[in-house]
């Protein structure tokens, strides 16, 4: 690897890494642990958090650590996507409780920008790619 390479590599690390720490700082200060699905970020935010700093930790990781970092960066882009289908899902309910009439065409465009953000799980997606696109072998 260049010096460039690495560079890239631990910068994007780290960075996952800060990502991951301050949603989980964000998430436990909201209290986001209402029911099971709401830990689920923070388990998985968790999981990425180590599996960066680890990664920072071996400069060149075997195929069996690069496949597990994968896995851990890979589950934070999934539970990135179902947190924000979940955000949409709520926003949705909620606007057809206090506008049943609206039709459902405006009430999703609506819900797209409710109560529960939208972008809020979407730095898990960020944070997920970003792993992934620093393990990758060179």
């Amino acid at each position: 690897m260049t010096r460039a390479e690495v560079w890239l590599r631990r910068f994007l690390l780290k960075l996952v890494a800060v990502v991951c720490a301050g949603t989980i700082v964000e998430l436990l200060l909201i209290e986001h642990t209402g029911n099971w699905i709401q830990v689920i970020p923070v388990v998985v935010a968790a999981a990425g958090m180590v599996a960066s700093i680890l990664g920072l930790a071996r400069p060149e990781p075997s195929h069996l650590a690069r496949r597990a970092f994968r896995a851990v960066f890979a589950l934070l882009v999934l539970a990135g996507f179902v947190g924000v289908y979940q955000h949409v899902r709520a926003n949705y309910t909620f606007i057809r409780e206090i506008q049943p009439n609206l039709a459902p065409s405006q009430a999703f465009l609506d819900s797209l920008a409710g109560a529960s953000p939208l972008l809020a799980s979407g730095v898990l997606v960020l944070a997920g790619v970003c792993g992934l696109a620093a393990i990758r072998k060179l």
